[in-house]
């Protein structure tokens, strides 16, 4: 019987390893790139390592029933200053534009903080700042954010569009055995 996979160019990249695969293998394809390994969960690895030139923390997640890994961020070293932030921000979009088509942006501040005002992290920091570009791709989603949820970093998520369908399947799965 012949059996069908998934080809690496189906699946979204990060650092041009597929988001494909059992956590342990993603997880060991990174520690080849020189990552180094911080914590390894059941659904769940942290490493920190170099992206871009920038140190960076790198989270995984795997589904919960066959670990395969869907989703991996890069969260940027924290940043105290809204300036360095919003350049970084700025940088990053500007590459992933030109190596995509460009990207959907929200990027505003709630009353009553505006940008310039000299209170962009408070902003931040109260959940008032949100700066987001998502990259819808065929293989995934791309997604470049400031929030307080990135710890007041600059981070992009990697969502593998297989994987998270079967992520999803899998979690629903469970909660409809479950009643």
């Amino acid at each position: 019987m012949l059996t069908l996979t998934a080809s690496a160019q189906e699946h979204l990249t990060f650092k041009g390893v597929p988001i494909d695969g059992k956590l342990t293998e993603f997880v060991n394809k990174l520690k080849a790139q020189g990552f180094i390994e911080i914590k390894v969960n059941n659904d769940s690895a942290i490493m920190k390592g170099d992206f871009s030139g920038k140190n960076c923390e790198i989270i995984m997640y795997a589904s919960k029933k066959s670990n395969i890994v869907y989703q991996v961020g890069a969260i940027l070293e924290k940043d105290d200053s809204w300036g360095v932030l919003k350049s970084t921000y700025d940088e990053y979009k500007s590459l992933l534009n030109s190596k995509y088509e460009e990207g959907q942006t929200i990027e505003f501040f709630k009353s009553p903080y505006e940008e310039g005002d000299g209170y962009e992290m408070t902003a931040l920091r109260n959940n008032k700042c949100i700066y987001c570009t998502r990259y819808e791709l065929q293989n995934g989603i791309i997604t470049l954010l400031i929030a307080e949820v990135s710890n007041g970093s600059v981070a992009l998520f990697y969502a593998d569009k297989i994987n998270e369908a079967l992520a999803e399947r899998e979690k629903s799965s469970q909660q409809i055995s479950a009643l």
